[in-house]
């Protein structure tokens, strides 16, 4: 009877002492935007490419009745965020009915009119990344582009996933 009681004592030690999952990618707690804004994850877009040849761009529209704040959080394939929203990195303000364009890339490409262009420290292959705003009435859309010409020579769309649940799921 006693060694029953021991393996349990053990056992639950053991459990008590391991370390708790690790956070990856688009799993994630949603942070605050700029350090104050709260913000909901509205969606993913896995493919992105941030490479000296490669550029990925996101367009999202307000459908909001009141300006909001959108984000853009970039992951690599090992699920590394490469930049801090919380400080206000690839974070902008949209008014009511208008879109904005991230470029997210080495080169602010000469085909697109960017808002903003964010350079992530590392280039980025086959990552993810989270589109977060302070307000679900959004549509976006993202795509793959070359940066080395006038218009593009190829572009490529990625998939806008709503969070985390693909159609078809």
């Amino acid at each position: 009877m006693r060694q029953p009681v021991r393996i349990l004592l053990v056992g639950l030690c053991f459990m008590a002492c391991m370390e708790s999952p690790a956070w990856a990618g688009v799993l994630d707690p949603v942070p605050m935007l700029r350090g104050t804004l709260k913000a909901q994850h509205i969606f993913s877009v896995p493919g992105v490419e941030v490479t000296a040849a490669l550029n990925t761009v996101v367009v999202c529209t307000s459908t909001n009745s009141t300006p909001m704040t959108v984000a853009v959080e970039i992951y690599n394939y090992n699920g590394e965020r490469s930049n801090d929203v919380t400080l206000g990195e690839g974070v902008l303000d949209i008014p009511v009915g208008r879109s904005v364009m991230f470029n997210l890339g080495p080169v602010d490409s000469p085909a697109f009119v960017s808002d903003v262009t964010f350079t992530p420290p590392n280039p980025v292959f086959g990552g993810v990344l989270r589109i977060l705003a302070t307000s679900p009435h959004l549509v976006c859309n993202a795509l793959v582009t070359d940066n080395s010409s006038d218009p593009p020579v190829s572009m490529m769309n990625l998939p806008v996933i709503a969070k985390t649940k693909q159609k078809g799921e």
